[in-house]
């Protein structure tokens, strides 16, 4: 009797258990797959959103370079205008010769103009006339102006050797007086017929418009 029970219980009981077990594995693997899926979905989302910030970083800096070179084109440009407005006035005076560029250009009453036409332009610290032999003859940033021989600078070496109409810009180098790196716009300044009379120049760099002693 006992074994016949036992076949029964075996027969009943035991495909209910095994479709118990079944029914557990069965969810430890999809519980495990739905798991797995989302790990990987959540990757995804992660890598994208990167992606994302990434391409927003790019696209910013992108952006700043565009403004920074925009004011950086405006700066030069107001700076060129008041270098062309001094060409102007150098020919209103009359200076058709080194000499006269020289000796008309070399008064208290073309520092004073110089001077105030530095006051429009924050980002320039001097405003300067040299001659053809790359001497200072006048400046803006205080008087008697001081001696000083720029011969050997970049822009004295270039108008030298080229008529060159255009505005040049040199590379930074430190200034003699301050030590601060400079930039220097320059334009040529012609006779009548073409001949090299001297030049204007405006440095951009040093903090210290005081300094009577800096040199162009």
């Amino acid at each position: 009797m006992t074994s016949i029970l036992s076949h029964i219980l075996a027969w009943t009981v035991g495909p209910a258990v095994d479709r118990r077990s079944g029914r557990r594995h069965t969810m430890i693997r999809s519980g495990a797959w739905v798991l797995g899926l989302a790990v990987v979905l959540v990757a995804l989302t992660v890598w994208d959103l990167r992606g994302i910030v990434l391409a927003d970083a790019l696209l910013n800096t992108e952006n700043l370079a565009i403004v920074l070179a925009e004011q950086t084109g405006r700066s030069v440009q107001a700076v060129d205008i008041v270098l062309r407005t001094i060409q102007d006035r150098i020919v209103a005076a009359g200076v058709t010769t080194p000499d006269q560029f020289r000796r008309l250009l070399g008064t208290q009453a073309m520092h004073e103009y110089l001077k105030g036409r530095l006051e429009s332009l924050p980002q320039v610290d001097n405003l300067a006339l040299v001659d053809a032999m790359g001497i200072r003859v006048n400046y803006s940033l205080g008087w008697p102006v001081p001696p000083g021989d720029m011969s050997d600078r970049e822009y004295t070496h270039h108008f030298k050797a080229l008529n060159d109409q255009n505005l040049f810009i040199s590379e930074p180098v430190v200034n003699r007086a301050t030590f601060v790196w400079s930039t220097y716009l320059v334009r040529r300044v012609n006779g009548p017929h073409g001949e090299f009379l001297g030049m204007i120049l405006a440095s951009a760099g040093s903090a210290r418009r005081d300094d009577a002693g800096a040199s162009p």
